[in-house]
């Protein structure tokens, strides 16, 4: 995964945990930035600058650095019990 799709997809992690559209969050960082280029964000087209980085952040209540941050979840599978249920 490339720093670009990384950042795409954190960033629209946080936008929607955050229940904004891309309009409204135009709105919220005061049109610092046009709802195309926060689409093209979110695509991985483009790579924002850091202080964009850091403004988006803000908006979306999230660190800077969480926008680079990889997920991995592992789940480990114990041993599996299967019961009848009994008919009374």
């Amino acid at each position: 995964m490339t720093l670009k799709e990384l950042f795409a997809t954190r960033f629209k992690s946080a936008r929607l945990m955050s229940g904004l559209s891309l309009q409204k969050l135009e709105d919220k960082i005061g049109k610092k930035v046009t709802r195309q280029a926060l689409h093209k964000y979110e695509q991985g087209k483009v790579l924002p600058d850091s202080e964009m980085i850091i403004l988006l952040g803000n908006a979306l209540n999230v660190r800077p650095d969480y926008f680079f941050k990889k997920t991995e979840v592992k789940v480990e599978l114990g041993e599996i019990r299967y019961f009848k249920i009994s008919k009374y």
